[in-house]
């Protein structure tokens, strides 16, 4: 194969070598015809062979695993002598490393880095595929969920189809590689199989509740936008700001469980800040078990979400306190994240506190219990929640006191959990409105 035995390999070179010994005994013989007999053939052969290893030895340090047996053998001296110089490499250590490091910060986040990706591969020439395989998602420590992850958006798909052109250049390994990586890119672009026709139902159910959302235009004003209508979910199908409908999360409301979720994921390195090269939200059925004002409350909070995580893409210096708070959290091993939670809870409550009907409502505040009193939780983000829920129903009395009824119904424990939001709420209290009386009439 292509590369196999090129030169500035040891068997490459160990071949070079040995072509060259066969010169020398060729200019040192006193008969050249000599060379072709039986006898004579396979002692220049040996010869040949034993002086190539010698040769390359010198040259290449630990290069004896690469030559095998061969390089057990005495290793003798032709009459000439035979030696080999390494060719310079295209590119020094130092080049090759610092060329590594560049493209390991880049090749996570591709629909912003393309274009420096793909320069950065073209001016490694051929040292191109030695780099590469050195980095996720390309090195022997890399899954291919993975390269999923990097085709999750068509930058990374580009930028893949590049990278397994120069893997294509480079040894056995890196041809696999590139193979797996062709395979998955295949896969990625070929059409989802259709929906069953329960599951197409309340897949046309989401998608009308969500385009009748008069937020609906606000999905599309970050980057990346969300990529709207919801679709059905496939697992390694993923695009970058998708949103899917996956029948197969909790789908028993006396069970519990979540109704949606955003899934980031996230590549750390230490020598350079982490990559989050796919994002994407998940509606499950229980969003389906209450009105359609609760879908569009659902993705609305994993909306929240979705802009928490694609804050953490930014360079450090932009990032405000509260993303790093935040994204600091998402690190952690803690399978819990009640900072982000209180967050986009606060927020889908404050927002659609109004058109909830009072089972939705409890439903988003038990939620919120179970966070606002969590070990973990910076009391800067319960406080802002607090005022934020505050501020929704500031100077409506009748929208006070149904927040604080409803909060009143709910376990003594959420109540517990929530008893700081009821004392501002209840501090912040409108004046009743006057009952009218009789009206007088004119003399």
């Amino acid at each position: 194969g292509r590369g196999e035995y090129r030169p500035g390999t040891p068997i490459g070179d160990a071949l070079l070598a040995h072509e060259l010994a066969h010169v020398m005994q060729q200019r040192g013989a006193d008969d050249v015809t000599a060379q072709t007999s039986g006898a004579s053939s396979g002692a220049l052969e040996e010869e040949a062979d034993t002086s190539a290893v010698g040769a390359v030895l010198a040259l290449w340090d630990g290069a004896r695993g690469a030559l095998g047996g061969m390089a057990g053998r005495t290793m003798p001296t032709l009459r000439a002598g035979l030696r080999l110089q390494r060719c310079p490499d295209s590119h020094t250590f130092e080049e090759k490393k610092a060329a590594k490091t560049k493209l390991a910060g880049l090749i996570g986040q591709p629909d912003t880095n393309e274009a420096e990706i793909i320069k950065t591969i073209d001016d490694l020439g051929g040292d191109a595929a030695e780099v590469l395989m050195l980095i996720t998602p390309f090195n022997s420590k890399s899954s291919d969920a993975q390269v999923q992850a990097l085709a999750g958006t068509e930058a990374g798909q580009r930028v893949l189809e590049r990278a397994s052109k120069a893997l294509k250049d480079g040894d056995v390994v890196s041809r696999v590689r590139a193979d797996e990586i062709d395979k998955i890119l295949v896969e990625k672009k070929a059409a989802a199989p259709a929906a069953k026709p329960a599951v197409q139902k309340d897949i046309d159910r989401i998608n009308k509740a969500i385009k009748a959302d008069p937020r609906f235009g606000e999905y599309s004003k970050v980057s990346p936008p969300l990529r709207l209508p919801v679709e059905l979910h496939q697992h390694g199908k993923e695009m970058f700001g998708g949103v899917y409908y996956n029948q197969y999360m909790p789908n028993d409301p006396k069970k519990g469980g979540e109704a949606g979720r955003t899934r980031a994921v996230a590549w750390g390195n230490k020598t350079h800040r982490t990559n989050y090269p796919l994002i994407h939200i998940e509606i499950g059925p229980l969003a389906l078990t209450e009105t359609d004002n609760y879908i569009r409350s659902v993705l609305w909070h994993e909306f929240q979400h979705y802009k928490q995580d694609i804050a953490f893409r930014e360079p450090d210096s932009r990032k405000s306190a509260d993303t790093k708070t935040l994204e600091a959290e998402s690190a952690s091993s803690s399978k819990e994240k009640p900072n982000a939670e209180i967050e986009a809870t606060s927020i889908q409550l404050a927002d659609d506190f109004a058109v909830l009907n009072d089972d939705e409502v409890k439903s988003v505040l038990r939620y919120l219990a179970d966070f606002m009193a969590h070990i973990l939780t910076n009391a800067s983000f319960k406080t802002a929640a607090i005022d934020r829920i505050k501020a929704s129903v500031h100077g409506d009395r009748a929208k006070q006191d149904r927040l604080i009824s409803l909060i009143k119904q709910l376990s003594k424990s959420d109540q517990k959990s929530l008893t700081d939001l009821t004392t501002a709420i209840q501090a912040d209290l409108a004046p009743k409105p006057k009952k009218g009386g009789k009206r007088r009439g004119r003399k």
